[in-house]
Parts: C-alpha cells; sequence; structure tokens
C-alpha cells in the first residue's frame, strides 16, 4: 500500500529503504516481535548510513561529507591528546587517542551495553553528568578539572566539552570533547 501511494507521498529515500528491507521485514513480521533486537539493529544502521554504504551518492552534502571528515581528522591529529564523540540516541562513544600506535587509537563503547574505557572515575562522570545538564543551546560548552587514568597513571587534565543541539527546543544530541594535560 505504501509502495503504490495508497497511504500518502513518502520520501522516495525511505521507499528505497523499504524495498531494499523487504524481504527481512516480512521474516520479522513471523516472529513475536520481542525477539527482535532493535536496538542493536539499530545501531547497525546507524552506522551503515553514517558511512554512506546504503545512501544515494547524488546529494551533495553526502558528497562533501568524507572531505569534512577528512579535514576534521586532519586537524585533529594535528592537536593530538584524546578525543571523544559521544551519541546520545544510541549511548556510543568513540574515543580517539592520537597519541597512541594506529592499532590502538580508536576505540568504540556502546555504553548502554556495560562498556567502559575506565578513563574517569565514577565522581568525575557524575560531575561530567551535572555540567552537561545544566548546558543550554546558548551556553553550550563544558570545562572541567579531572583526573585521567592513562597508562596506569592517573594525570590531571582539563576536560572540554561541547553539547549539540539540533535545534533550540529539543535536549543536545551529541557531545563532542577533549581531554588536555592540566596547565601546572
Amino acid at each position: 500500500m505504501i509502495l503504490n501511494g495508497e497511504c500518502g507521498a513518502f520520501n522516495p529515500l525511505l521507499l528505497d529503504c523499504l524495498k531494499a528491507v523487504d524481504d527481512r521485514l516480512r521474516t520479522c513480521m513471523q516472529h513475536e516481535p520481542s525477539s527482535f533486537d532493535y536496538q542493536l539493529d539499530s545501531q547497525r544502521l546507524a552506522s551503515e548510513m553514517l558511512e554512506q554504504r546504503s545512501l544515494p551518492n547524488d546529494n551533495l552534502a553526502l558528497k562533501l561529507l568524507p572531505i569534512e571528515q577528512a579535514k576534521t581528522e586532519f586537524f585533529s591529529e594535528q592537536s593530538g591528546g584524546i578525543q571523544f564523540v559521544y551519541d546520545h540516541w544510541i549511548d556510543k562513544a568513540i574515543l580517539t587517542d592520537w597519541d597512541a600506535d594506529e592499532a590502538h587509537r580508536r576505540v568504540t563503547l556502546y555504553l548502554s551495553e556495560g562498556q567502559d574505557s575506565d578513563l574517569l572515575s565514577r565522581e568525575d562522570i557524575e560531575r561530567l553528568r551535572e555540567q552537561i545538564s545544566l548546558a543550554t543551546p546558548t551556553n553550550t560548552d563544558v570545562t572541567l578539572s579531572v583526573t585521567l587514568r592513562k597508562g596506569g597513571k592517573s594525570l590531571p587534565y582539563t576536560l572540554r566539552v561541547r553539547t549539540i543541539w539540533p535545534s533550540d527546543d529539543g535536549a543536545h544530541t551529541y557531545l563532542v570533547g577533549q581531554f588536555f594535560p592540566a596547565q601546572t
């Protein structure tokens, strides 16, 4: 009915996606809905979309995205240290330690699954959550002194975080941040 236009107009990309997963949808509909792992599948779909494996190539923004990612990675690598991106919707953090060897440079953590980097103490994490909860669309940045566990040592660092808000009326959906050695 959707493909035939009987339910109104739908985005062509959505229609292409529905066609692409047609067989899987039919298979899933034969099983009990509670047996489907929605979180895992949404993480997979989000990762695929971000890697552009399932998106059309005719969109200018999508063509420019790899260039922007390369620029961001270049400038990030030049500044060094430990950086992170956190996606609130899927509770996923990507940590990049530019000082680590390439094999151990990037770590992806799904925090809702209990994965933890052990970089920060529970106290520092709670202080960070408290400060982030005070952020607004016009007051997006948080700076916090923390103790970073790295290489078996506990070292004083400054953590700078920016909350990213897709609109002024909602909540932040992403965090980006970097750890800097504390100035003595």
